[in-house]
């Protein structure tokens, strides 16, 4: 994680997306017997640039829709250096080259790691501490009394990763 004065995810994506620039020039520079086949850029593509998206896809859920936005569309562009090909729009070019799209590879990793969560012991201790999230909300709303304990006005909404991933692997 790259740390900066604004806490933000801006800083540390635009880091991965010149490191997925790096390698993606790299794939298209590599030649095998003199020459590179589209089949061979795709083999190294998913070998040495995927790896970064899926990487990414552990902090999508997070993310507000502009920089989602952002992340496909420059998913589609380095998919496109790699076929060499940036004539056709977007749909077009992910129809006939039989690509998913970002969002659908980071649903699909964080169904799969839900399954997991669900399974594992910190799992149940994420999810236990969300619902003591809950627990904390409902007493902030005065639905839930607790004796000698003060209610701050600077609290500020709290919501723990894992409930915001889950909620969005649900819409």
């Amino acid at each position: 994680y790259h740390l900066t004065e604004k806490l933000g995810w801006d800083h540390m994506v635009s880091i991965y997306k010149n490191k997925i620039r790096e390698r993606t020039k790299i794939v298209n520079f590599s030649k095998m017997g003199g020459t590179s086949s589209p089949i061979y850029r795709n083999v190294l593509f998913s070998t040495f640039v995927k790896p970064y998206f899926t990487w990414l896809c552990c902090i999508i859920p997070i993310l507000t829709e502009k920089q989602r936005a952002d992340l496909e569309h420059f998913f589609l562009t380095c998919c496109k250096r790699t076929e060499m090909n940036f004539a056709w729009p977007d749909l077009q070019f992910m129809t006939y080259n039989s690509i998913a799209p970002l969002e659908s590879i980071c649903r699909n990793y964080w169904a799969r790691y839900s399954v997991f969560l669900y399974k594992s012991e910190d799992g149940k201790l994420l999810f236990e501490q969300a619902s003591w999230n809950s627990h904390r909300q409902c007493w902030l709303r005065k639905e839930l009394r607790v004796r000698n304990i003060h209610r701050s006005k600077r609290f500020g909404q709290f919501s723990a990763t894992i409930e915001r991933s889950l909620r969005w692997l649900e819409i």
